[in-house]
């Protein structure tokens, strides 16, 4: 140590744990769970519509065919059957699925802030284990999907253990549970195959089994996976079924769809039926896959910086890679690092996701908790207890806390909480067996019904036949429905009445509509053929969802103003004028709107608006002058309506213009009044 004696440098690298460290992670940890907990007991009481759609539509039924007896190779060829073996024994004790799937969550993402400190623990000291937890923990997907019903935190964790029995157990026994715990991880996430050439490469070059030869200890791990794989390897390929056969999917949308921006809907219904196998995505344009995939490298890589960890972590990971370099110190993250490098390459064909790389972040991670416990450039003051670098990290740490909440805040407002009622009033009128339409699975599950996924029909008619053909009782109809079917937005709004659709509930918040299919489905509605009508409807359901939706108050309104309905039609002018104050054609609707009410002075101001913002405006001017007529101000009148007169379309407008002009003295302008009128009216 040197300096003055209130301030000391400790240049040596390497690090230096206080204590209590231990005791902070612990205290960090039940912390965290406390957290997760509150939420799956709190807000979140419905999966969202975007990862937990795989739990409504998927994992739910296979568990429940699980604790029938009933294991099928056949659903297993994107994912593994281990989250739903566990979430079918989990189910047995707590009885809703769904909150079963949090629990498994909440209790793996605990698990996996235990065993990364606990690994870096050994490898490294607790201090480097805390602050990588500590990270992990404000990690904005870690929390995420550490209460949502998915696959991503139990992946993770099995992960993590895997990795934990490889680097960090000691014993005879080590690189059989490490291959055991890495076949588990491989049969939950078919991508934590990587787990296997990890260990190759660990055991035969970077690590050296305490107490054993390293051909041992392979051939230990070997036969630790097999017990789990081979079996399951076996079953699925007697049943003709290849683990993963699907993957190939995810390849030929990145390419193909995503790339091109076609979306997933478009890319199942327009180009799916055309790849059959990993080959055909190849085939199809060798060079397309090859470029795509190089460029997912670095754009995989970058995303996972400012995505998955954000730049204030990625930046202290940064530090931390560079002070592992000198001296022999990067020898220890190495194995971690070739893991962590080997689970990337994997994830570089598909295309980028948080869920998908988040067993990433803790190995990222360990680079940030090197660079805050290291004793690089760690000053001490005897008046404080910890190194102040520590105290300088809280700030990243807190960034990614507070980003944290706002994203679970933020998604908090996007649940499908309207999917609960509206199942139960389902639940109360369906029959047995009974099954509804909906775009997403989700209101089936609370309904206990059997869903039906809303096809991709042009018309009321071809959604009607369908129905009927297919013996579907009920029909959802919700935001998703309607933003992914925009020809069916007049479904959202009660007021258009469909033959054959009885109206069972409709929730106002996040509007959906629960209907009864009847055999009159099908039947043209009387206003069908009426364009404006299926306009006007169509956009009172798109402000049930946006009410900030201009274009649609703006259509609504012009509708009531053609139905001679000025008090219907001026709150959404006004609208109009709030969400878009420069909206020259808010303005003078509204004033139209005042105008016919007998609300000069309101007129008035928004004519006044109206020509502040587009002085020549032909409309802004003739309103004025009504305005002035009105109030029987004949000058002012005459004075906005003159320089119009050769520009008006408006018959009543021009047969007061000339006799106001007569009255005034001024024929010239009273001739002209009569000749546009003559023009307008072919008379």
């Amino acid at each position: 140590p040197s300096g003055p004696p209130w301030l000391r440098v400790n240049a040596p690298p390497g690090s230096a744990a206080p204590g209590w460290s231990a005791a902070a992670f612990y205290l960090a940890a039940a912390a965290t769970v406390a957290v997760l907990l509150g939420i799956v007991l709190g807000p979140h009481q419905v999966g969202d519509y975007f990862t937990e759609t795989d739990f409504y539509g998927a994992y739910a039924e296979g568990a429940r065919q699980l604790q029938r007896g009933h294991l099928d190779p056949g659903r297993y060829t994107v994912v593994g059957p281990v989250y739903e073996i566990i979430l079918a024994l989990v189910g047995l004790v707590v009885r809703d699925l769904f909150f079963a799937g949090e629990l498994i969550s909440v209790a793996a993402a605990g698990g996996t802030l235990f065993l990364w400190f606990a690994l870096l623990r050994r490898r490294f000291d607790a201090a480097v284990g805390l602050w990588t937890a500590l990270f992990l923990a404000a990690n904005p997907a870690f929390l995420r999907y550490g209460y949502s019903a998915t696959t991503d935190a139990l992946a993770t964790f099995l992960q993590a253990a895997a990795l934990f029995a490889l680097f960090a157990m000691r014993g005879a026994r080590a690189p059989l549970w490490a291959g055991l715990l890495s076949a588990l991880a491989a049969l939950t996430r078919y991508n934590a195959i990587y787990l296997v050439p990890g260990a190759v490469v660990a055991y035969l070059w970077l690590e050296r089994p305490a107490g054993m030869a390293r051909a041992r200890a392979l051939a230990l791990y070997g036969a630790g996976f097999a017990a789990l794989a081979a079996p399951w390897l076996l079953i699925s390929f007697r049943q003709g079924q290849a683990p993963g056969a699907a993957l190939f999917h995810n390849i030929a949308y990145d390419v193909y769809a995503r790339a091109r921006g076609i979306t997933w809907d478009e890319y199942q219904a327009r180009l799916q039926s055309q790849f059959h196998s990993l080959w055909d995505v190849i085939r199809r344009d060798p060079g397309a896959v090859l470029v795509r995939e190089l460029q997912n490298v670095g754009d995989h890589f970058r995303a996972d910086l400012e995505n998955l960890l954000g730049w204030p972590a990625a930046i202290v990971c940064g530090a931390g890679l560079l002070l592992s370099l000198p001296g022999g110190a990067w020898r220890r993250p190495l194995p971690l690092a070739v893991c962590g490098a080997l689970l990337f390459l994997t994830l570089v064909p598909a295309f980028h996701s948080e869920r998908y790389s988040l067993p990433l972040a803790p190995i990222y991670l360990t680079f940030a908790g090197v660079a805050v416990a290291s004793r690089f450039g760690a000053l001490a003051a005897r008046a404080v207890p910890v190194p102040l670098k520590w105290l300088v990290a809280l700030w990243p740490l807190w960034l990614g806390v507070r980003d944290s909440a706002a994203r679970q805040a933020h998604l908090f407002t996007q649940l499908p909480v309207e999917v609960i009622p509206a199942g139960q009033t389902l639940r109360q009128a369906a029959p047995p067996g009974a099954r509804v339409m909906a775009r997403k699975p989700h209101v089936a599950y609370y309904a206990g019904m059997k869903a039906v996924a809303f096809p991709a029909l042009a018309t009321l008619g071809e959604l009607a036949d369908y129905c009927h053909r297919h013996r579907i009782e009920f029909l959802y109809f919700s935001w998703p429905e309607a933003e992914t079917r925009p020809q069916f937005w007049y479904l959202l709004d009660t007021s258009a009445v469909v033959p054959g659709l009885e109206l069972l509930r409709f929730v106002a918040k996040n509007p959906a509509a629960v209907y009864r299919i009847g055999p009159a489905f099908g039947e043209k509605p009387a206003w069908a053929d009426n364009d404006t009508v299926v306009h006007m409807h169509s956009a009172r359901a798109q402000l049930l969802v946006n009410p900030a939706d201009v274009r649609a108050h703006l259509t609504v309104g012009l509708y009531e103003r053609s139905r001679r309905r000025p008090d219907r039609s001026l709150p959404h002018f006004l609208a109009t004028t709030r969400l878009q104050p420069r909206n020259k054609d808010g303005w003078i609707l509204a004033g139209e709107a005042y105008l016919v009410q007998g609300r000069l002075a309101q007129a008035e101001a928004a004519y006044t608006r109206a020509i502040a913002l587009d002085p020549q405006n032909v409309d802004a001017h003739v309103g004025m002058g009504w305005v002035y007529l009105g109030r029987g101000d004949e000058r002012l009148a005459a004075e906005m309506w003159r320089p119009a007169i050769d520009w008006v379309d408006d018959p009543a407008t021009l047969q007061q213009m000339a006799p106001l002009f007569e009255r005034l003295g001024d024929r010239v302008s009273a001739e002209a009044a009569r000749r546009a009128l003559a023009r307008r009216t072919g008379r």
